[in-house]
């Protein structure tokens, strides 16, 4: 009997990445008696992903779980890139030592397109007490071959958790954004009259429309190392800012946004599929989706102390972040966090 109820399931997933790399470095020239070197090199990878779940899943055969598609695919990545670093001066009036460095680096996604990406560096070593440093850059991600073609997989989300409308009557007052619009619904405010409700079906899946991360950043900061201390003291300001960010929402949270929005207009209601005749959730996408832009600006604070006893050595390190603003744009939503640790 047990052979007839049951059986044992087995999947499979496998990346596979071929990568050839190839650069060339050394001194360019001198200056202020320092060597100016650099790095040129190109790199070529080929990616392919290739999951299968079960065939029971793949025939969404398994009552009450979930079931699985087949993801497979694969892209060809090209990349150029460089890197240089100038040493501006050494023990001059100015300082002991200054240096700038900086990369560059275009990446080619067959699947997507390409861009380029650079950082720069800036270190001014003033006295043996303190020093400048100083970064600024940028960053570029293509959707991940998971993100882009995964097969759709189907599951169930409990609808007391994640629908707003169950018993809104009493989560609610008349007039906010989700009474309206469960009672626009035709659903009573004590909904489901009933004692449960069915399941949701959720339904995740590859976003082939899918944008490429993107992000600028800058720090700043100061280090001070008094060697009486035997500690080193840093302050550093920092600056970040992520474009198309790619997130994979839950459930409860795209309902709420949707039934959260005035007249149900957020985006994500596209997302969250009509109810049924008896008022029901029937089913939600939350496949990756671009949602917008994140910003974070704050100081970060680091104390190392070092110190070599005779039978061992004793490295103690503290860092506390101070958050002074982060904001997020939910597509064209903006929500201001105020600062905090």
């Amino acid at each position: 009997y047990l052979d007839f109820i049951s059986k044992r399931t087995e999947g499979s997933t496998e990346y596979t990445t071929k990568q050839v790399v190839g650069y060339a470095t050394g001194e360019l020239f001198r200056f202020s008696d320092r060597a100016v070197s650099a790095v040129f090199g190109a790199e070529f990878r080929e990616e392919e992903i290739a999951d299968v779940p079960d065939e029971e899943a793949q025939k969404d055969n398994y009552w009450g779980f979930t079931s699985a598609g087949i993801t497979a695919g694969t892209q060809d990545v090209t990349e150029f890139f460089t890197a240089i670093e100038i040493p501006i001066l050494r023990d001059s009036p100015l300082g002991k030592d200054m240096t700038l460095n900086g990369s560059w680096r275009y990446t080619d996604y067959s699947t997507y397109g390409g861009d380029d990406t650079y950082r720069l560096g800036f270190n001014w070593q003033i006295t043996d007490l303190f020093r400048v440093r100083a970064t600024s850059g940028t960053s570029f991600r293509a959707p991940a071959l998971y993100e882009l073609f995964l097969g759709n997989q189907t599951s169930f989300a409990n609808a007391f958790a994640n629908d707003v409308c169950i018993n809104y009557g009493d989560n609610y007052d008349p007039g906010t954004n989700i009474y309206d619009n469960c009672a626009a619904e035709g659903l009573a405010p004590d909904f489901p009259s009933g004692a449960g409700a069915p399941s949701i079906r959720t339904v995740t899946g590859g976003g082939a429309g899918l944008k490429a991360e993107t992000s600028d950043s800058w720090t700043a900061g100061i280090v001070l190392t008094p060697d009486a201390l035997n500690t080193s003291f840093a302050v550093s300001l920092f600056d970040i800012e992520i474009n198309n960010t790619v997130a994979n929402p839950s459930v409860g949270y795209l309902v709420f946004t949707c039934y959260n929005s005035p007249g149900k207009t957020s985006p994500f209601c596209d997302r969250v599929s009509p109810r049924d005749q008896l008022g029901y959730l029937t089913d939600v996408n939350n496949s990756p989706v671009n949602i917008g832009a994140q910003r974070s600006r704050g100081v970060d604070y680091d104390i190392v102390f070092q110190k070599e006893f005779a039978s061992f050595d004793l490295t103690v390190d503290i860092t506390a972040t101070q958050l002074l603003e982060q904001d997020r744009e939910l597509f064209d939503t903006l929500d201001v966090f105020d600062g905090r640790w």
